[in-house]
């Protein structure tokens, strides 16, 4: 069940009816060859159909594209300008935060890759106590940057 529902993730679909699915194509029409276990014979048929819902949805959406003539179309400038508006507060903000301490650039790459308490200490090169003071310190910066942040959102 746990690879139905990651292939039925990828298709887009029901796990249970994938399942289903390559269950009854098992017991119909494929063959398990001889050595095989049944759960990874069931696992390729279940990649295989959602393989297959996948391609085939690529191309219905191709086909229905070009049927009608639709023309992706890139976003509007005012849509553009305020996305790079945007992005650019948010690289100064984060700019700020880390600004003369390294290891909070450190710090933000390794909560950015999950990390956290003792293996976040280890990623930045820091100690337990060093680290707490550096979030410490995150916090109050990130406090006055998230209130920059919010007045951008206001005056938009």
């Amino acid at each position: 069940m746990r690879v139905a529902h990651y292939r039925a993730l990828t298709a887009g679909i029901d796990a249970e009816d994938l399942l289903q699915e390559a269950i009854l194509r098992t017991l119909t029409s494929r063959a398990c060859p001889a050595g095989l276990k049944m759960e990874h014979f069931l696992m390729a048929v279940m990649r295989s159909i959602a393989s297959a819902i996948i391609v085939r949805r690529k191309r219905n959406e191709a086909h229905y594209c070009e049927e009608f003539d639709l023309v992706v179309s890139p976003l509007a400038p005012d849509e553009e300008c305020e996305i790079a508006q945007r992005s650019d507060a948010w690289r100064q903000a984060l700019e700020e935060l880390a600004e003369g301490f390294p290891e909070i650039e450190e710090m933000i790459d390794g909560i950015g890759q999950g990390l956290c308490g003792k293996a976040l200490a280890e990623f930045a090169g820091l100690d337990q106590t060093e680290l707490a003071t550096r979030r410490r310190l995150m916090k109050r910066r990130g406090a006055k940057a998230w209130k920059k942040l919010g007045d951008l959102d206001l005056a938009a």
